[in-house]
Formats: structure tokens, sequence, C-alpha cells
């Protein structure tokens, strides 16, 4: 995906197949901002960022959804969040879990 000139398109396809697979809609008027009513889970994407606000417990099942479609590290911090790093052929993703 890096470096070619649909880069940042073809990386949007793919988040999006995903986050839909998961159970997320997306937003009709905010395409970048997903939200899993079952699991109160809010994601908002920009770029290659995802800021996502969920409890521990569903903070910890969308890691693990993650981690079955991408090669993740998890890292928890002291502030009660997770550093996640995605693992695409050419760059790492951030993901941060509030």
């Amino acid at each position: 995906l890096y470096g070619t000139r649909d880069a940042a398109s073809n990386w949007e396809d793919t988040y999006t197949e995903v986050m839909i697979e998961l159970g997320f809609a997306q937003g009709k008027s905010s395409p970048c901002i997903f939200y899993h009513k079952e699991k109160e889970t809010v994601t908002v994407v920009h770029g290659d960022d995802f800021t996502t606000l969920a409890t521990e417990e569903n903070q910890k099942w969308f890691a693990a959804k993650l981690k079955e479609k991408f090669s993740i590290i998890l890292m928890w911090n002291n502030r009660s969040y997770y550093f996640i790093y995605i693992f695409t052929t050419y760059q790492i993703i951030k993901w941060y879990c509030l």
C-alpha cells in the first residue's frame, strides 16, 4: 500500500472492510467514524491514526478481533489505554484505544 498513488484510498478500503466485518457502522456524514452499537465502541480514523473509546473489556475484544485480521502488538499503558501497532507490508499503523 505504502508509496503508491492510491495508497490512502486502498488503506481506507482495507480498514473500512475490516471495521464493517467486525460489526461497526460507518458514519454517513463522516465516514471516518465507526460505531459498534452492541459493544458501545467508537473509533475515529484519521489517515493511519485510530482513536477508540470503549470500556476495558470492549477494548480487549476489539484488540483480539484486530489480531485476527492484522499482525499486531498490544502494549498496555499505565494510563489505562492500549497502544496497538498494526503491521502492514510497508509500514506500522498506530491504533490508540482510550
